[in-house]
């Protein structure tokens, strides 16, 4: 359906470089898989950004995994299903469950120093989950504090050469099989990277919407790029919106951690009353759809704002078990222990992506994906809160092991050369309407409630701005738009095409 390229490089004479696997992506899913490599084989990391500033350093609360002497592999087991809503593939949750574990504590041997009382681990509890499991770093910083600490361990390894700053624009494939990327440098240089195995761990696609929690550089690249190579991609329709992002128009989408409501935190409305306990028995810490469509109905349907009160809290609690929150807030004038926080809903995790197996296989040879890129079903239609980052460590190790199992030496292909048309990219003018009309369709009609007038407009109106613009030279910003069109439109069409109202996706008109 969409061109294969995304631009048209006949004219450049890129430059060619050989490794033995090339993963995109510097998120945990991505930095562990390269760990995981041996140092007989040469690993190229490629990083959209600097190495540390994707999306995993925004993860606040914390991982889940049931080192608890009270909890049990089979407890976290129960508590991902019912998140789920019923649509999990339970060979990947007892996966991720049993081997969870072993992953977070290889990390505590490399260095990453969760937090601790009394030198035993701390945990805390999330909505949905029945026992305290979720282990955090730095109060609020947990993502941040793992990727620091585990690229301190890339950077050391001489047999991984780090790309920063660079832009992944197409999958290259040969005969079917995966044979590595087109890559744009810091420079604007193309790059023809040549691979035995590529491992796709982009990260998550939430600048499709308008009001995200997620950071700039999250525009669906590696769904896009895994799409035009022929990739199969499943349940796009499943979007996790996360009910407290921050609503002020200083910071709007900063993410509120779910951890705030598991330590106490109450959601209220603008009459100083709790609804949550009319949705659901667990309240605030109902499953993250629950919750968002809680506070969805109180602002949209019943006209109130709502906030988070945490105001229980002491100061001196708050700003110590959360300091970025409450460094966030107090610059604002927000003062948590004593002023109520505004919030809504904000879009915050794909379920779906690439599809694949247990060990990251896609339906290309030698195309590996892993991390929020990828659908392994773990994460059904909801994701429990803080199975995130314990995806990423399970899946980026699996996807690691496979692709040193099955790669080939990339000597042995050819480059490939690139003479299909390729996708017309926008000019400068209006890239900035684009965007903004992309964010408007998406926010209004595949949002938290969607429906088949909602979803049809929303498909017919991306498709028209994915083919009908004009024809400019190569450039990431124009490249990142299309993605997120390309993206979109597949959310759109698979939200479209499930009339069944599960999870995340709930249709107002079934």
């Amino acid at each position: 359906m969409y061109p294969r390229y995304l631009g048209n490089f006949m004219s450049q004479k890129p430059d060619l470089i050989k490794t033995d696997i090339l993963i995109i992506g510097s998120g945990i899913a991505g930095i562990y898989a390269a760990l995981n490599i041996p140092e007989n084989l040469k690993v190229i990391l490629l990083s959209k950004t600097a190495l540390v500033e994707g999306n995993t350093r925004y993860a606040q609360g914390g991982i889940a995994a049931a080192l608890n002497e009270n909890d049990s592999p089979e407890e976290h087991y129960h508590d991902t299903l019912i998140a789920g809503a019923g649509k999990c593939n339970k060979k990947a949750v007892n996966v991720l469950v049993n081997e969870g574990p072993i992953h977070v504590n290889n990390i505590i041997k490399l260095g990453v120093a969760f937090d601790r009382k009394d030198n035993q681990l701390c945990f805390t509890v999330e909505g949905a989950h029945s026992k305290p499991r979720v282990l955090h770093a730095g109060g609020d910083t947990t993502g941040l504090t793992i990727n620091s600490t585990l690229a301190g361990k890339v950077k050391i390894r001489s047999s991984i050469q780090i790309i920063e700053q660079a832009f992944a624009v197409d999958l290259l494939l040969s005969k079917g099989k995966a044979t590595g990327a087109l890559v744009l440098d810091q420079q604007g240089k193309l790059l023809v990277i040549h691979a035995g195995a590529t491992i796709l761990a982009t990260g998550g696609a939430g600048r499709i919407y308008g009001i995200t929690t997620n950071p700039a550089e999250a525009t669906g690249d590696g769904v896009a790029m895994a799409l035009r190579a022929g990739a199969k991609v499943k349940d796009l329709e499943y979007v996790q919106f996360h009910p407290t992002a921050l609503s002020h128009p200083a910071a709007p989408g900063y993410l509120i951690s779910e951890a705030v409501r598991g330590e106490g935190a109450v959601l209220i409305n603008e009459e100083g009353k709790r609804f949550m306990q009319g949705h659901h028995f667990l309240g605030e810490l109902a499953p993250r759809d629950i919750v968002s469509r809680g506070i969805h109905h109180e602002i949209y349907e019943a006209g109130k704002k709502v906030y988070l009160d945490a105001t229980a809290f002491s100061e001196s609690f708050f700003s110590s078990r959360f300091p970025s929150i409450y460094s966030t807030l107090t610059s604002m004038g927000i003062n948590p222990a004593k002023t109520l926080i505004p919030v809504a809903p904000a879009a915050h995790y794909m379920m779906g992506g690439i599809k694949t197996d247990l060990d990251g296989r896609t339906n290309i040879s030698r195309l590996y994906a892993c991390g929020e890129t990828a659908s392994t079903g773990v994460h059904g239609a909801n994701r429990l809160a803080s199975n995130s980052l314990l995806e990423g460590l399970v899946f980026g190790f699996r996807a690691a092991k496979a692709a040193v199992e099955e790669y080939t030496p990339p000597g042995k292909w050819a480059v490939p050369e690139i003479e299909e048309k390729a996708l017309p990219l926008p000019g400068e003018d209006v890239i900035s309407d684009y965007t903004a009309s992309l964010h408007n369709l998406m926010d209004k009609n595949v949002g938290i409630i969607r429906n088949a007038a909602g979803l049809k407009l929303a498909i017919k109106k991306i498709g028209e701005m994915i083919f009908q613009t004009p024809v400019i030279e190569a450039e990431r910003s124009f490249m990142e738009l299309q993605n997120q069109l390309i993206v979109a439109h597949n959310v759109a069409k698979s939200a479209l095409a499930n009339k069944e109202s599960c999870g995340a996706h709930y249709r107002s008109d079934t």
